[in-house]
């Protein structure tokens, strides 16, 4: 006979035995890349970006304008997908 402790609210517990798998997660080409950088000092955005160099180039000049604006949030996206091993 098996006896399972009650939960909080007096309902039987169940138990479940989990085994490991093992995934692996990496870039998906097809969904390409956006890049996007935020000026932290003003609320401007290079907004997104599927060219690197573009976003890049859009900091330069913010901060070539505004010399004091120097710091960017850089945000880079791309699509993963999650591959089961073996």
């Amino acid at each position: 006979m098996t006896v399972v402790a009650p939960d909080r609210g007096g309902n039987p517990m169940t138990r479940a035995a989990y085994r490991f798998i093992p995934h692996s997660i990496r870039h998906q080409p097809m969904g390409g890349v956006i890049y996007d950088l935020a000026c932290m000092a003003c609320p401007e955005t290079s907004g997104p970006q599927v060219d690197q160099d573009t976003a890049q180039l859009w900091a330069l000049r913010h901060t070539g304008r505004h010399p004091e604006h120097n710091l960017y949030r850089r945000t880079i996206t791309d699509i993963a997908q999650v591959t089961r091993e073996g």
